[in-house]
Formats: C-alpha cells, sequence, structure tokens
C-alpha cells in the first residue's frame, strides 16, 4: 500500500474502512500530499503486521483530526514523518493502541512542523518522550 494514494491533491474525503489491510507491511507515503484531504475514515483497518507508516499522511495539510485506535502496534518499527507539514491536524485519537515499550520504534518527526495538537498523554509516556512546545496534553 506504499504510496497508493500519494499526491492526490484533489481527494478531500475518502472511506478505506472496508480494504483488507490484515497483510499489509508498508503503508509509507500512502496519503502523502494529499494537500486537500479533510477526512478519512481508517476504522478497521487491521494493522497487526503493519511495520512501517512513515509519512503515512505527510503533507496532508488540511486533515485537522484522525482516528488511529484501531491501528495495534505489534510489528510497528517506523512511524516518523508520519504527521510531518500537517499544519491544520489539532487531534489524533490513539486510544486503542497497545504501545510494545520493550522495542525502540522510530518516531523521528513524528509531529515535526504541525498544527497545535491536542493528543492523550498515553501517547507521550508509551513512547518515553517529552512534550513539545506546540503540544497540548490532556487526559481522557
Amino acid at each position: 500500500m506504499i504510496s497508493m494514494f500519494s499526491n492526490c491533491k484533489s481527494l478531500k474525503s475518502l472511506n478505506v474502512s472496508n480494504f483488507n489491510t490484515s497483510n499489509v507491511n508498508y503503508m509509507s507515503n500512502m496519503f502523502r500530499k494529499c494537500i486537500n484531504l479533510t477526512s478519512i475514515d481508517l476504522s478497521n483497518f487491521n494493522t497487526n503486521n503493519l511495520e512501517t507508516a512513515s509519512s503515512m499522511f505527510e503533507e496532508c495539510k488540511e486533515l485537522t483530526s484522525i482516528d488511529l485506535s484501531s491501528f495495534m502496534d505489534i510489528k510497528l518499527k517506523n512511524i516518523s514523518n508520519i504527521f510531518f507539514n500537517c499544519p491544520s491536524l489539532k487531534y489524533i485519537d490513539i486510544s486503542s493502541i497497545k504501545w510494545n515499550n520493550k522495542k525502540k520504534v522510530n518516531i523521528s518527526n513524528f509531529l515535526a512542523e504541525s498544527g497545535q495538537l491536542i493528543i492523550t498523554e498515553n501517547l507521550l509516556s508509551s513512547l518515553d518522550t517529552k512534550p513539545k512546545d506546540n503540544w497540548e496534553i490532556i487526559n481522557k
């Protein structure tokens, strides 16, 4: 699924909840540079075999919120740049992700150049990182 929708500049909304992703290892650049994408439904994504999601939403400049609660961190190794340059992004739901603290996950530039974010504290603690200036921490 690498770069599947990349550079679809006129794409505004997308429902991919019925995609069978159970055997997918790589989703890098999947929605990269979908600059007008405002909503996306990933509610049934099975990410049990996902290893890399780097730059998955990079430069999705109109995306304001995203629900990744269906994502699981079983084999995940790289989410670098996943939300790089997403200036409208305000909320990320990762409430169901079960982070595996026994392994290292590449999170470089995870939220670089993104908007005023509201994320749950469980992400920060599970990734063993410190809040950045543009992050607002909330507890749910």
